[in-house]
């Protein structure tokens, strides 16, 4: 969630939307959830609010077929999320040194 504050705060230069985007994608799940669409359910089941509340990804047993195999939703949520804060943290670096002024 730091990761896509820091991204957002880079690349909108808004203190506002910075900190709104990761609000909304940890609270907009739980108000969506319980839909009966089946698609939306495995996109939410892989939303940051997961990570915290992996109890419940525990308990419900999402499972997820990747190239023909079967996972359950946590070795997915952190491989994921890992991957994802690999290639966010070079980006934010790029956008901020962009941004750096020579005084």
């Amino acid at each position: 969630m730091l990761a896509l504050t820091m991204l957002v705060s880079a690349k909108t230069n808004s203190s506002v939307i910075a900190v709104t985007v990761p609000f909304v994608l940890i609270f907009l799940p739980s108000f969506l959830s319980g839909t009966s669409l089946p698609l939306l359910n495995k996109i939410l089941g892989l939303l940051p609010d997961q990570l915290l509340q992996m109890n419940q990804a525990v308990k419900y047993f999402n499972v997820y077929e990747i190239f023909g195999r079967v996972y359950s939703a946590v070795p997915v949520l952190i491989i994921l999320y890992t991957v994802l804060i690999l290639l966010t943290v070079p980006v934010i670096y790029r956008v901020y040194r962009g941004k750096e002024t020579i005084s």
